[in-house]
């Protein structure tokens, strides 16, 4: 069974089945950042801060398109095939959707410096009549504190605080300065978000569509001991044939006012000025040598993803405590 293909140039593989006999994984990442995304956009986040990985999201990206005026709902990073493509590049993925006469784009990357990755959504409205729609986007955040702990929505940015773990409440001035707030902030301000993976979900059981996207609307309530999520609901009117879009920046902080600088320059304009400069550091990286034979895959193979391998692996070394004079001698 054939599960895609690569492009004519070998710089990207698009998947047109997304029931792979195993995760198809990109991976996306800077010297101190890395996400792993695999053909139906899940997968963890984690920064490196001197040797040691943090994972700060669980690996599960989810994207619903609900119509608004019919009540119908696609889940749009979904197993179906119906409508599915997605694509990995060297430094991005892109998964489409056909659904709901709506074309919908998802583009993930992660720039070359910042602890952060950038979600762009795209909507194409196909028909030839004004469209309500709404979509939800949502990650979940990790809270391995014994302190518990709460995620809130504040001055457009729903965090929460990873309190260090095995650190006494009335010590917590000894380990500030930690990156220990996690976030997700977008371009345009939600209609509503949810904090609480139990109140986007209506309870503990999480298949199906989240209760939040049947009500077309989330809860606006803080989670508090749970577990936590980032869901986001915007509403958009969309014209005949035309396209919106939403940016959405989700990453790790030491400061609330790291944070707060991270929404206010989040603009679809700084977005593609780093996916440019992304794009410029991957041209310089694979334009040394090149192999031409008969086998064209066998060529794309060598001249990109070899090389992303290679530059990916030297970056995992020095993401590793396991004997890291060894590996820095090695890189």
């Amino acid at each position: 069974m054939k599960y895609g293909h690569f492009s004519k140039c070998g710089k990207a593989f698009t998947v047109t089945n997304p029931r792979t006999p195993t995760p198809w994984t990109n991976y996306l990442y800077n010297d101190s950042y890395m996400s792993s995304i695999d053909q139906l956009l899940q997968g963890k986040s984690k920064f490196v801060i001197n040797y040691s990985q943090t994972d700060f999201t669980k690996g599960d990206r989810s994207f619903y398109l609900r119509d608004n005026e019919s009540g119908e709902i696609c889940h749009l990073n979904s197993a179906s095939s119906e409508g599915y493509s997605c694509s990995h590049h060297l430094n991005k993925t892109v998964l489409t959707r056909v659904a709901l006469g709506i074309t919908a784009k998802i583009r993930i990357f992660v720039p070359t410096t910042d602890i952060l990755e950038y979600w762009t959504v795209t909507l194409t409205n196909d028909t030839s009549k004004a469209r309500s729609v709404s979509l939800f986007s949502s990650v979940g955040f990790p809270d391995e504190s014994p302190m518990g702990g709460s995620c809130v929505f504040q001055d457009g940015v729903i965090y929460k605080y990873s309190f260090p773990y095995h650190v006494y409440y009335h010590e917590k001035e000894k380990v500030e300065g930690k990156r220990a707030y996690y976030y997700m902030t977008s371009d345009i301000e939600p209609s509503t978000v949810d904090m609480s993976k139990n109140r986007f979900w209506g309870g503990y059981i999480t298949d199906g569509i989240p209760a939040a996207v049947k009500n077309g609307a989330c809860s606006n309530v803080i989670g508090e001991v749970e577990d936590f999520i980032g869901a986001m609901h915007h509403t958009f009117s969309i014209g005949a044939k035309e396209t919106k879009s939403l940016t959405i920046a989700v990453g790790a902080a030491v400061t609330k006012d790291e944070m707060k600088a991270v929404k206010k320059r989040l603009t679809a304009e700084l977005v593609e000025a780093e996916m440019k400069k992304s794009d410029e550091r991957w041209d310089e990286l694979t334009s040394t040598y090149k192999i031409h034979t008969p086998n064209e895959e066998f060529n794309h193979l060598v001249n990109y993803w070899l090389k992303k391998q290679s530059s990916l692996l030297t970056r995992l070394n020095r993401m590793g405590t396991y004997c890291p004079i060894r590996t820095q001698f090695q890189d």
